[in-house]
């Protein structure tokens, strides 16, 4: 993936479902959110 791929992957896809997280009110300290080769989205809870 491209710098410019991730840059737009960021844009389109993480932070639009961050901002959605946040408005909904889950705490997010404990979680982490990473993009897999396919450009799905995972939530993972941190230990």
């Amino acid at each position: 993936m491209t710098r410019q791929e991730q840059e737009q992957v960021m844009e389109e896809v993480v932070i639009p479902v961050l901002q959605q997280e946040i408005e909904q009110g889950n705490d997010l300290i404990n979680r982490a959110l990473y993009v897999t080769k396919d450009k799905m989205l995972r939530w993972v809870d941190l230990p």
